[in-house]
């Protein structure tokens, strides 16, 4: 599944699917949690409009590492944002993430 998460530019083409909003991102993690489907990649705007209640890129990034959705955590993410202070917040975020879950289950194999 790849994900394109834009309240204002469409995606690339169509075997990307949609998001307007922090609450469509969240349903389409929702289903691929449901249907055990692999997330290839995200391509994150930061700002994402009034339909998103003040939420924004950075907060659905927040929300893919959160225990309800980390075994969906993309294999990958784009940063498609013309926000630089938002595209960067993410950015980081996610390598923050990625290091963290290595380290974790780095640690796991070594108390085997």
């Amino acid at each position: 599944m790849k994900i394109w998460l834009d309240d204002i530019r469409c995606p690339p083409d169509e075997t990307w699917a949609w998001a307007y909003s922090y609450d469509d991102f969240r349903a389409l993690l929702s289903m691929a949690k449901r249907r055990n489907m692999m997330i290839e990649v995200i391509s994150f705007d930061h700002d994402l409009g009034e339909l998103s209640r003040g939420l924004d890129g950075y907060d659905c990034i927040k929300l893919c590492a959160s225990a309800d959705f980390c075994e969906q955590y993309p294999q990958r993410i784009e940063i498609h944002s013309a926000n630089p202070v938002g595209a960067e917040n993410i950015r980081a975020y996610d390598q923050l993430f990625r290091k963290f879950r290595s380290d974790f289950f780095a640690s796991l194999d070594r108390d085997e």
